[in-house]
């Protein structure tokens, strides 16, 4: 495979919000040769102009979809608004309306996946809860298998 890069994204002070950034700290610490790890609280402009050079794009974040936390998602771009992942953000630009405007542009020319988690809460100033610290690992293969 060429040029691939993660973008793990969240919040570090909401809860299970920052599975993202959880995930992608783990990722950089393996150091995997190829794999290219970016840790945003939200997508963000640069991302658009590194976005060009990727051959794949994978995502980690956290979604509210009503499942039962834990639950991970493999999801395509158009596939993410029902799933609750980023299409409402309170800061920046969502998920959701970042890949959208990407498309728009015709700035993508790799393939984009999405690997997202159901969260339990995203309570300011909390940990990751349980279910969403346990799939960490599954977490972690996944996207260890989709890079490759």
């Amino acid at each position: 495979m060429g040029r691939v890069r993660v973008a793990g994204l969240g919040s570090e002070w909401a809860g299970d919000d920052a599975v993202g950034l959880v995930v992608a700290q783990r990722l950089r610490e393996k150091n995997i040769p190829g794999v290219e790890i970016m840790i945003r609280e939200t997508p963000d402009w640069e991302m658009f102009e590194k976005m060009e050079d990727d051959d794949l794009l994978i995502f980690i974040d956290a979604c509210d979809s009503g499942a039962e936390a834990g639950t991970i998602y493999q999801l395509r771009p158009d596939e993410i608004a029902g799933r609750g992942v980023r299409h409402c953000s309170s800061h920046g630009l969502g998920l959701a309306h970042w890949l959208s405007m990407a498309e728009a542009l015709g700035i993508s020319r790799g393939r984009v996946v999405i690997v997202a988690v159901e969260i339990e809460g995203m309570e300011m100033g909390a940990s990751l809860s349980k279910p969403v610290e346990d799939a960490i690992p599954r977490l972690l293969e996944k996207i260890e298998r989709i890079a490759n």
